[in-house]
């Protein structure tokens, strides 16, 4: 007779807040198009988008998984906001093109209304 099988563990997946998830997939987008800016832009501009949005991710996941959230979104936000001049940046440098542009911005709104709405929701529990 063979051991009773463990019970299944949860998925943290389920847990994740969207914007997370919705950060992580620009995230990977945004990483795979500063690999292709042109060279005498890799070591700075690059640099500067990496930094903001490795920053931008370990702060949501911080949010997620600790007591105090709100200071930590409200850095995420800071920091999603220098994306949106980067961004701009790198369309103004033709790093990115408009078509490339316009769907960067559009999703750094999308997150940072779905940041908004974490922070609002945080602000109010602490009222």
């Amino acid at each position: 007779m063979s051991a009773p099988s463990p019970e299944p563990r949860p998925h943290h997946a389920a847990q994740t807040p969207q914007v997370i998830s919705k950060f992580y997939d620009f995230m990977m987008w945004f990483m795979d198009r500063t690999q292709r800016f042109p060279r005498n832009y890799r070591g700075t501009l690059t640099r500067w988008i990496e930094d903001q949005l490795w920053g931008v991710l370990d702060l949501l996941i911080e949010a997620a998984y600790t007591r105090h959230k709100l200071s930590l979104l409200e850095q995420s936000n800071l920091r999603l906001q220098k994306l949106r001049f980067l961004t701009r940046i790198c369309k103004d440098r033709q790093c990115l093109s408009l078509h490339q542009y316009e769907y960067a911005a559009r999703l750094i709104n999308e997150i940072g209304t779905e940041l908004g709405s974490w922070i609002k929701q945080q602000q109010a529990r602490q009222a």
